[in-house]
């Protein structure tokens, strides 16, 4: 650590400023099986246009509520984040952690920080492979990235990878030809904003963007969906010559989804019961989409937000998870 760092820090500690897009408290630090905390706030700050070319910190043994309470056991070594950083975030960012001793009248507490450089201009960062949770209930997925607004964290969204690719071009003088940078990056977002290989996980796009198309899983177990909104309530699939498309509606209620988790070895016989004739199948948040691929895999879709442009809403918008068994 530099003396110009630790007096950063020793700056922050008096005059404790509000939370804000260069700035994070947290009152421990975080857990070990918690990686993907530790990238999602990285990520965030890395990308962050409000702070774009400022130094950023994370400071640990401060409150929400600015109050200095320090950490009861030394920071982590070092080398256990920067492999952290190595194994999941590209490019490769400028990120220091360590620790300070804080010593003000009656107060004498150990201080944790990241310190992350304004050198780190190659935006956008994102998510460099797959970060399984340890309860497989969800992923990080590749490509996937984060960006933080005022002293909030969001997922990036097509408007922020735009903006951002801008700002370093600006920065670079070998990437002025914005045009093949952009053309590079509509590539790249069907490679990542559009394609989630995890089996269990949740999206929310614009169906105006990428064809409408979303792909969810991989090798057999692979759905390309196909999506549309009607209206601020109705979101449509619609079938390919490798997807089928069945409706089961009012699902909390319905008996089918009991019989899929409870019968798994009649899951045939259930599904060749469903209706998949229709071209496209309509769906609001109390439906369930049931998907079949070519290879016979079963993929069940859960609509949570559905929203239309061109009935009074901002942006199209579809929010939704999805379960692809096993």
């Amino acid at each position: 650590m530099t003396k110009n760092i630790e007096n950063k820090i020793q700056k922050i500690l008096e005059e404790l400023p509000n939370e804000n897009s260069e700035l994070d408290y947290k009152v421990i630090e975080y857990k070990k099986e918690n990686k993907n905390e530790i990238i999602k706030d990285v990520l965030a700050m890395l990308n962050s246009l409000d702070s774009y070319e400022h130094d950023k910190f994370i400071i640990f043994g401060v409150s929400d509520d600015k109050n200095i309470v320090g950490l009861t056991e030394n920071m982590s070594d070092d080398a256990q984040y920067q492999e952290i950083f190595d194994t999941y975030i590209e490019p490769r960012p400028k990120i220091e952690t360590g620790q300070i001793e804080y010593k003000k009248e009656s107060l004498n507490k150990k201080i944790g920080y990241f310190f992350i450089s304004s050198d780190n201009l190659q935006t956008p960062y994102e998510i460099k492979k797959d970060l399984i949770f340890k309860s497989r209930k969800g992923c990080l997925p590749a490509g996937a990235s984060y960006i933080r607004t005022g002293s909030r964290n969001r997922s990036l969204i097509e408007k922020d990878r735009e903006e951002l690719i801008l700002r370093r071009t600006q920065k670079n003088p070998n990437e002025k030809n914005i045009y093949n940078s952009l053309k590079k990056v509509t590539y790249a977002k069907k490679e990542t904003h559009y394609k989630n290989e995890c089996t269990k996980d949740n999206a929310t796009i614009n169906p105006s963007n990428n064809d409408g198309n979303f792909t969810i899983g991989k090798q057999s177990y692979e759905f390309t969906i196909n999506f549309q909104v009607a209206s601020n309530e109705i979101a449509r699939i619609y079938k390919t010559n490798k997807v089928e498309v069945a409706r089961i509606k009012n699902y909390k209620k319905n008996q089918v989804i009991q019989d899929l988790k409870e019968n798994s070895n009649q899951t045939n016989k259930i599904i060749e019961k469903l209706d998949t004739s229709s071209r496209v199948r309509d769906f609001t948040v109390n439906d369930v989409a049931i998907l079949i691929n070519q290879h016979g895999r079963i993929a069940k879709i859960f609509f949570e937000k559905i929203k239309s442009e061109s009935h009074g809403s901002e942006q199209d918008l579809i929010k939704f998870r999805w379960e692809i068994d096993n």
